[in-house]
């Protein structure tokens, strides 16, 4: 009761700190809180908050949208559905251009665009019952489209006890990790944030950051280890994507989930790389097929430049282990449940709410199964906003490509300018 009557005094100094300019972590509970792992393409720069707005289209500026399909279609309207039904979805209220959005809204507008769905014939009648029935948003950055990126879940070989091979530490929540959602204080001031830190003579600082948890060992010893794994490119590529499957060294998968960061100031190691002249890319996003590649051999070679290279990232992320029925279950988004390849998004909760149905209109590549870039089409298919992310700011989209190597070529090939529509039941 103590602990928690100094919490609470601390608390106020530090509302009104956020409210005159301190840093704030906007991320809330997701399986990725960090920028993807190419964060020379995921991270947004601080002014697109700025200018995102979210503007309802009059009847002539609609476009046309595609009867969507897919054995994977069901799985999604399912989930979205369970959500919206549930007690974690009863607090929903946003502004979106005037019109109030609350859980009863969404569920009504998942479940009609489920029908409209079910019993339009062709793409003429699927638009005029959108039409018909739906109010639709463009999130936008002041007169421009979104950009999207992407994001997946890693595969990595692990084991539960150190050895030789598996030397680098994955964590559990420290016991000491304390979380304050500033949005119960003021919804209106601070939707979707959080102070995280610790308690240190009865005052609320900032937890440990990367460089004192990975190279001082301040939580080494104290029983928060909970998996190893082979190599430190891995180790960072998990913290990066902030959720991943681990294959144990019995053969048996385990899912690596995200439990909680310190919420400290991301910065990825192979910006670091790439500003420290350490390493160059060879052409454009998407071109330089041996960038990862040449950067994970760089910096498992260099054990000596650790430090100096993956101190620079402050942001620490905490995990539990789960088991895993299945490579084809998605991780656990914001939302409180399955992530579903190629229709969950992340998107910026301060903006838009969880559950919100969405078209999205963008150049996506298709991998073949050489994991090469046989070509980049146009894409307009139904996607839900199920995620957020720590680097997912303003008018930006992160769409959620799977599990594996095929979902991670995907994942790296994605930064393209493009149109995200909000369907909302009238």
């Amino acid at each position: 009761m103590k602990k928690n009557y100094y919490i609470l005094a601390c608390l106020s100094i530090f509302l009104s700190a956020c409210h005159n300019g301190i840093k704030k972590d906007t991320t809330v509970l997701s399986s990725r809180p960090v920028c993807k792992e190419d964060e020379m393409l995921a991270c947004t720069k601080k002014e697109a908050k700025a200018t995102a707005m979210i503007v309802k289209l009059q009847d002539n500026d609609i476009p046309d949208f595609r009867l969507d399909s897919g054995s994977d279609i069901e799985k999604i309207f399912d989930l979205n559905i369970k959500y919206l039904n549930s007690e974690s979805a009863k607090n929903i209220s946003y502004n979106l251009a005037g019109k109030r959005i609350t859980q009863d809204v969404l569920l009504k507008s998942t479940l009609a665009l489920k029908d409209i769905l079910k019993t339009s014939q062709n793409d003429e009648e699927f638009n005029r019952k959108i039409r018909e029935r739906f109010d639709v948003y463009e999130l936008k950055s002041g007169t421009n489209p979104v950009v999207f990126s992407s994001y997946y879940e890693p595969i990595f070989e692990a084991s539960i006890t150190k050895d030789d091979i598996y030397r680098y530490p994955l964590y559990r929540r420290p016991d000491d990790l304390i979380d304050i959602n500033l949005e119960s204080f003021d919804a209106e001031r601070y939707k979707g944030q959080k102070l995280t830190g610790r308690l240190e003579s009865n005052r609320l600082i900032p937890y440990y950051s990367r460089e004192e948890i990975d190279f001082d060992g301040i939580l080494s010893g104290k029983g928060y280890e909970i998996a190893y794994m082979k190599d430190i490119a891995d180790l960072l590529d998990i913290h990066t994507q902030g959720s991943g499957v681990l294959k144990m060294k019995d053969g048996i998968y385990k899912r690596a989930r995200f439990a909680a960061t310190n919420s400290l100031k991301f910065k990825g190691w192979m910006t670091a790389l790439l500003e420290g002249g350490y390493i160059k890319r060879d052409g454009g996003v998407g071109d330089d097929k041996t960038f990862y590649d040449r950067s994970k051999k760089f910096i498992n070679d260099h054990p000596e430049l650790h430090r100096k290279i993956i101190g620079q990232n402050k942001r620490y992320v905490f995990f539990s282990i789960a088991d895993l029925k299945s490579l084809d279950e998605g991780p656990i988004g914001t939302y409180g449940l399955n992530l579903v390849a190629q229709r969950s998004v992340a998107v910026d909760n301060s903006l838009i709410p969880m559950g919100t149905p969405a078209v999205i209109n963008v150049k996506l590549p298709v991998i073949d199964d050489s994991l090469n870039i046989s070509s980049f089409n146009n894409s307009k298919k139904i996607v839900f906003c199920q995620d957020t992310g720590g680097a997912i700011n303003g008018a930006r989209v992160d769409f959620f490509a799977g599990t594996g190597e095929k979902a991670k070529k995907f994942a790296y090939s994605v930064w393209e300018k493009g149109n995200f529509y909000l369907l909302i039941i009238k």
